[in-house]
């Protein structure tokens, strides 16, 4: 149980943050670019 530590929630929110992030910037991407050639 070593993970549940502050350092591990650390490591634990920036990797959600991050993929989170990637997420959002492809959905955008999705959303504008694929999508927006048919509105």
């Amino acid at each position: 149980m070593e993970i549940i530590s502050v350092g591990g929630w650390d490591l634990l929110l920036r990797w959600i943050h991050l993929l989170s992030g990637i997420t959002w910037i492809g959905l955008l991407y999705y959303f504008n670019f694929v999508q927006g050639e048919w509105f």
